[in-house]
């Protein structure tokens, strides 16, 4: 019986934990930061926030060192950027009403 229970609450907190990834909304790429001490990556809008579902207040996606290849998010944003191509990531909110979408991965349109 324990093991079904456990089996439970592990299915359900997988289950919350998918439901807070989602896509921002596609657009230019504006402003590009990157930070020397910690290897991070932010990537602001040209037309402002990036509003995704329960992530409105987000003005920068941010390329954490520990969890992206901000190199390539670098690059891909620059060339973006360059090119004059929209942009959209996938990715969650650091926290409800953070200025910062975690980026997992980006897409170009």
């Amino acid at each position: 019986m324990k093991t079904i229970i456990y089996i439970f609450i592990s299915l359900f907190l997988i289950n919350i934990a998918g439901a807070a990834d989602q896509y921002t909304r596609y657009q230019k790429v504006g402003r590009i930061s990157t930070n020397v001490e910690t290897g991070g990556v932010n990537v602001a809008g040209a037309s402002g926030g990036w509003s995704a579902t329960g992530c409105t207040s987000a003005t920068w996606a941010y390329a954490p060192p520990s969890k992206a290849d901000t190199k390539v998010i670098l690059a891909t944003a620059l060339a973006a950027q360059s090119s004059g191509r929209e942009v959209r990531f996938y990715g969650d909110c650091q926290s409800p009403g953070s200025n910062y979408f975690v980026i997992r991965y980006m897409e170009v349109k």
